[in-house]
């Protein structure tokens, strides 16, 4: 389970996104009467216009944490532009399930320009060139001390209306 930088009572509204999903309603993209996502096929086709940047990577556990569970994985993820500003619209943390990766926020629907503005510490979510927004404090959590990847998305858009997106993986080491 991955949270973002709210302490878990706060967690459990704002960013949780399980990377322990099973479910194959899951992976077809229902949500429980929830809308559904896109998939990660539909994000893949956005052209790459904003930096994405995890560290460390890959990250070790500490026993106990932020998270509540028995191991903690605490981050920094980072977000810039490539060449001009871009107004981030969502963002999804993605689970691989059945080898493929999913958008699996906890919400059942895509972190929003508000998420971004205030966990990132970017005004109005709008990232502005040659600048880096960073939320310091992500962290993954589980009870078991296994690691796992998970890939976080995020989508914006330039002044011109035009749909960019950036990425990067994350690997959580085993607490052995």
């Amino acid at each position: 389970m991955v949270m973002s930088r709210r302490k878990a009572p706060e967690a459990l509204w704002l960013a949780v996104i399980s990377f322990s999903l099973g479910c194959s309603a899951c992976s077809a993209g229902e949500t429980n009467g929830k809308a559904s996502m896109p998939t990660y096929e539909q994000l893949a086709r956005i052209p790459i216009g904003l930096r994405v940047e995890h560290s460390p990577n890959p990250v070790k556990p500490q026993k106990g944490g932020s998270s509540g569970n028995a191991y903690t994985w605490t981050f920094k993820t980072s977000v810039s532009a490539l060449k001009q500003r871009v107004r981030i619209t969502e963002f999804y943390g993605c689970s691989k399930i059945d080898d493929k990766w999913v958008p699996s926020n906890f919400t059942g629907k895509a972190f929003s320009n508000k998420d971004f503005a205030e966990w990132y510490s970017c005004p109005n979510g709008l990232l502005q060139p040659g600048k880096t927004y960073s939320d310091p404090n992500n962290w993954s959590g589980n009870d078991t001390g296994k690691g796992s990847k998970s890939l976080w998305v995020f989508v914006g858009t330039t002044p011109e209306g035009k749909k960019v997106r950036g990425e990067a993986e994350n690997s959580c080491a085993d607490a052995n």
